[in-house]
């Protein structure tokens, strides 16, 4: 599901943020658990499709089509 360098990505920012250097199981659990939950929270509501593309090219592109990577604020 993840590149090795998309889990040695998440191994850095996770250490630098934290001060907790992941074991390679604990890297992939914890970014499972991380892209779970974005996969959950960026999907638009039922009722509320997105189609006003003026409004969404303006905000942060949290959610991305692509799951080869993924990019959070620090």
């Amino acid at each position: 599901m993840f590149t090795s360098q998309a889990l040695n990505e998440f191994k850095e920012i996770y250490r630098e943020d934290y001060g907790i250097t992941l074991t390679d199981q604990e890297t992939l659990e914890k970014a499972t658990s991380f892209f779970t939950l974005m996969q959950a929270i960026c999907r638009p509501l039922p009722d509320e499709p997105h189609t006003n593309e003026k409004q969404l090219s303006g905000e942060s592109e949290l959610c991305l089509q692509n799951s080869d990577m993924l990019e959070y604020p620090r």
